[in-house]
This record gives C-alpha cells, sequence and structure tokens, in this order.
C-alpha cells in the first residue's frame, strides 16, 4: 500500500520506490541475526516486541507525512527505511520466540498455524479499511496511515497481558521441547477432563496435588547446553534452507506490489481500490492456507506442502506475464475489466504460495533448531535471508518494470522461482521431528496419563501412610492413658511380703 502511495499521490518513480525498499530490507538484513542471538539470552522478549512495534508503526505514519513530491527529500526518506528496518527486525523472531517459550515446540504447529491465521485476517481487514478510506479521501491519502499506530495499540495491550514467567526461556530458545507452562496447563486439563475416572479419591487435595507434581518434575536430568553460534552458522541443512528462503523471496516480494501499480497505471483512484482487493483477496485465502498447514504438516510432512507453496509462486508468474502482454492489446471497456478481473484473481495462487511459506518457514526453522538453544538466532538468520530476498526482489522488479515493461519483470521472477523449487526437490530433507507426528503425539498423550496416573497413586499413598502413623501415635496416647504410669505400679508380691 505504500508504494501504491508513493507512486500516485508523490509522484515517485519505480526505481525510487524500489531504493526505498532496498534500504528498509539491508537494515532489517544487517540487524536481524544480532536481534535474534540477543533475543536467546533475553528474559524481557515481550518488552522488546512491543518496543520495535510502537517505533515501527511511528515511522510509518512519519513517512507518509513527510514524502515530498517526486521524492524531493529522498535522503531523509532512506534516514527513515534505515531506522525502521531496524526496528522492525526484532518482532519476526521476538513475537515468535515468545509463542515458542508459552507452549513448547510440542504445541508449536498449532500455535504458529493460529497466530498466522489471525495475522492474514487481521491484515485482510486493514487492507479493506485502508484501501476504501484512501479511495473516498483521494488524492490526501496519507492519513490513512493512521490505522498503523491504531492497531499497534491493539497488539501492545494484548502482549502486556502475557505474564512474563509464563514465557520460559529455555522453551524459547528450543533448548528443552516442552514449555513447563505449557505441561502444567495439560496436567490441569487432563485432571478436569477425566478427573471422575483416575482422580475419584474422596481425599484429593488439588494445592497438595499439584506441589507434589512440581517437586517430581524438578527432579528431571539436566537440561542440555546451547550450541555455539559457530555450529549454527555452519549447519549444512540451516544453510541450504536459508538459500531457499532467499530465492522465494527474490522471486516473490515484488510480485504484488507491482500487480499492485500495475492496477494504479491507468486511473490512480481505482487503482488504489483494486490494489486493496488484490491485498483481501490474497490474504483471505491466506488465513485458510495457515490453517491447513497447522492441520496438515504433521501428517502429510513439511516437504510436500512446501513444493506445492514454490511451485504457485512459478504458476503465478507465468499467467501474470500472458495477462499483461493481453492487457496491451485491449481496447475495449469491458476487455479491460476481465482482465483485470483475472489478475486480481492470480491472488488465490499468491495465497498458496505466500500463505502456505509463511508459515512453514517458521516451523521448519524451530525443526532445525529443536535442541540446540538457537531458536531466534536461526529465526533471525532465515528471516535476514527473507529480507534480503525481498528487498533485491523490490529493486529488480521496479527496474525492469520500468525499463522494459511489466510483462517482462514477471516472467524474469518467474524464471527466478525455478531456482528453489529445484533445491527443495532434490536437496532439502523432511524435517518432521518425531514428536510432531500424529502415532507419536498419541504416544506422548498415553505416557502423560500414565505418568500424572502414577504421580497421583504414589501421593495418595504417602497420605494414607501418614494418615496410618496419625492414628497409630493417637491410639497409643490413648492406651497410655488408660494404664497407670509404671512408677506408680509396685508389685503385688513383693508388697506383702
Amino acid at each position: 500500500m505504500q508504494a501504491v502511495f508513493l507512486l500516485s499521490s508523490k509522484n515517485f518513480s519505480e526505481k525510487q520506490i524500489g531504493i526505498l525498499f532496498l534500504v528498509f530490507g539491508l537494515s532489517q538484513f544487517a540487524c536481524m541475526t544480532q536481534a535474534g542471538y540477543l533475543l536467546d539470552y533475553s528474559n524481557h522478549k515481550i518488552e522488546w516486541v512491543n518496543y520495535s512495534g510502537i517505533v515501527t508503526s511511528i515511522l510509518t505514519v512519519v513517512t507518509a507525512v513527510t514524502a515530498q513530491d517526486g521524492g524531493g527529500n529522498m535522503g531523509f526518506m532512506i534516514l527513515l527505511k534505515i531506522i525502521q528496518g531496524g526496528a522492525s527486525a526484532i518482532i519476526s523472531p521476538g513475537f515468535n520466540s515468545v509463542t515458542l517459550g508459552i507452549v513448547g515446540s510440542t504445541g508449536f504447529t498449532v500455535q504458529v498455524a493460529k497466530n498466522r491465521t489471525m495475522l492474514h485476517i487481521g491484515t485482510a481487514l486493514i487492507a479493506a479499511v485502508g484501501s476504501l478510506a484512501a479511495y473516498l479521501l483521494y488524492p490526501n491519502i496519507g492519513a490513512v496511515f493512521m490505522v498503523s499506530p491504531l492497531t499497534m495499540i491493539g497488539v501492545y495491550y494484548n502482549m502486556v497481558r502475557i505474564r512474563p514467567d509464563h514465557v520460559d526461556r529455555d522453551a524459547a530458545r528450543a533448548l528443552i521441547i516442552e514449555s513447563p507452562t505449557m505441561t502444567e496447563y495439560e496436567h490441569l486439563e487432563t485432571q478436569q477432563s477425566m478427573g471422575s475416572h483416575i482422580l475419584d479419591d474422596s481425599s484429593y487435595e488439588g494445592n497438595e496435588y499439584i506441589a507434589d507434581i512440581s517437586q517430581e518434575s524438578s527432579s528431571a536430568p539436566q537440561k542440555p547446553r546451547p550450541r555455539t553460534p559457530l555450529a549454527v552458522l555452519l549447519d549444512p541443512t540451516l544453510v541450504l534452507f536459508t538459500l531457499i528462503v532467499f530465492c522465494f523471496h527474490m522471486a516473490n516480494s515484488s510480485v504484488l506490489p507491482l500487480v499492485m501499480q500495475s492496477l494504479a497505471v491507468e486511473d490512480e483512484k481505482s487503482g488504489i481500490l483494486l490494489s486493496g482487493m488484490c491485498i483481501l483477496v490474497g490474504q483471505g485465502f491466506m488465513a485458510w492456507f495457515a490453517k491447513i498447514c497447522g492441520e496438515y504438516s504433521p501428517k502429510w510432512g513439511r516437504k510436500g506442502l512446501i513444493l506445492a507453496a514454490l511451485s504457485s509462486l512459478t504458476v503465478r508468474c507465468l499467467l501474470l506475464t500472458f495477462l499483461m502482454a493481453a492487457a496491451d492489446e485491449v481496447v475495449t471497456t469491458t476487455g479491460s475489466i476481465i482482465v483485470k478481473s483475472l489478475i486480481i484473481s492470480t491472488q488465490l495462487l499468491d495465497s498458496v504460495g505466500a500463505g502456505i511459506m509463511g508459515t512453514m518457514h517458521i516451523l521448519v526453522t524451530n525443526d532445525l533448531s529443536s535442541g540446540s538453544g538457537r531458536f531466534s538466532l536461526m529465526m533471525g538468520i532465515t528471516s535476514s535471508a527473507m529480507c534480503l530476498g525481498a528487498t533485491v526482489s523490490g529493486y529488480l522488479g521496479q527496474s525492469i518494470a520500468e525499463d522494459y515493461g511489466y510483462a517482462m519483470a514477471f516472467s524474469s521472477l518467474g524464471a527466478l522461482s525455478l531456482v528453489p523449487l529445484l533445491l527443495y526437490t532434490f536437496f532439502m530433507p523432511e524435517t518432521l521431528p518425531d514428536y510432531e507426528r500424529p502415532q507419536n503425539r498419541k504416544k506422548r498423550l498415553v505416557a502423560m496419563l500414565k505418568k500424572l496416573n502414577e504421580q497421583r497413586r504414589r501421593f495418595f499413598r504417602r497420605k494414607n501412610k501418614q494418615r496410618v502413623t496419625v492414628k497409630i501415635e493417637g491410639d497409643s496416647d490413648k492406651h497410655e492413658g488408660l494404664v497407670p504410669p509404671s512408677s506408680s505400679t509396685t508389685n503385688p508380691k513383693t508388697e506383702f511380703v
């Protein structure tokens, strides 16, 4: 949306927009790995995410307000993008590490799918409201970007409601697989759902029982030590996946901005509305595909879904190449409407590609970081590759579109999309861990129930033993009260003598 605003309202050229996104992406790339490394050691992840979100949203408004016509203050715009890129570098590794610290690796797939689903739904709603407001306010559409700090208020409100002690540091960096926060929740949930079957003892006392479980769990074996940063950087699977992420985003990230700009060329006002429609359609279906990733990646594996995402990008670029060529030849109004409708419909393929890849990128990174204690560092590395790929894509796509036209830009990006597809097909292994597979999840549930039941039995055996001891002591006291003391008793025979 910002690219359309600068192009239509501030008369920026495609190359100027490409330079701004290049600087923004390079700033993210330079800061994200370091941010991930620091987050692995930080106990204030929630605060870092909030601060970075606030700075990013404020700078979004400042960019819209201070942009001069034709890029007259290009130097100041570049400075803003450098600061904004560095601030936003914390958001992705920080938010995902908070999620991992709460649910652990065993619950990460389901929770990430929920997070991404809500992200896409929120983005779709914001795009719908923003594009409609921009259409009504045209040409003064800078006020639309006030939606960024307004949504940040909601983010801040919900983030501060998370208790910091619920974000386990070791689980947040994937040093341990299960989060104590989630383990305690599962124990409580299991007790409530199966209490009539396994907790039917009338002498049950809930607080003492939970304390007993906590004491037993505290005697767990010593946790593993985290891997060194050098060992992480030299991991061949991580290096390959990072390269694939870079190539995918280099081919994908500039497609949507180019589509929106192509729709805004003829009629800038209606182009803004059509651009919002592209985002709305794409994000709406991305929410559904994110949900599919959460439900079926443990069953089907990570690789099959990612291959579907990578191949959809190639098909999408191929279709856009033909549609752009057709749009240049259409002269009737009806034909133009049909072509524009078909261009917007290609966003369904963007839902498959970006929707699946956005979710699976996080899940595969967690798979590779399991037990390493370096999740945020690895997330920073792969997210840096994503940012760098998007940066190169933005400048490359905008430059080709300005010099050779939109059809050539889409065909070039389609050729680039074959690189990550071939790399993942022939060289990337399946990363789905054993604890995520459905049969092992059932085994974990059964094992947890058995352990819970055994803990219950040991607890009540100790309680009963304590009661028996108290009863024996009580009976002894009663017996001593009935029998005369030994000092006062005399031997009758001796007394008679």
